[in-house]
């Protein structure tokens, strides 16, 4: 059995994510974000689409930066308010 789901810009899909699924290719020159989020049990893992051979490596992680250094980091930019720069607040 088959079943065709059209949603429109905007709209939310539920699914299991264990059913057999596909998104058609983007046709236009805009770019169409997606957000596409799973939630399984420990126990479940999806070895053929989560499979590391299926795709390139990821780049490393940018390095974390404590809340104490980006607080020095925004005293050394300078201020950035409105009122800081002298300007009107709307």
């Amino acid at each position: 059995d088959r079943l065709l789901l059209e949603a429109k810009a905007g709209d939310a899909v539920i699914f299991d994510w264990r059913i057999k699924h596909r998104g058609l290719a983007n046709k236009v020159s805009a770019p169409r974000p997606l957000l596409y989020l799973t939630y399984g049990l420990p126990f479940f893992v999806d070895r053929y689409n989560f499979s590391s051979d299926r795709y390139a490596p990821l780049p490393p992680l940018v390095p974390r930066v404590s809340r104490e250094d980006r607080a020095k980091s925004r005293r050394r930019q300078g201020p950035t308010t409105k009122k800081a720069l002298g300007e009107e607040e709307s």
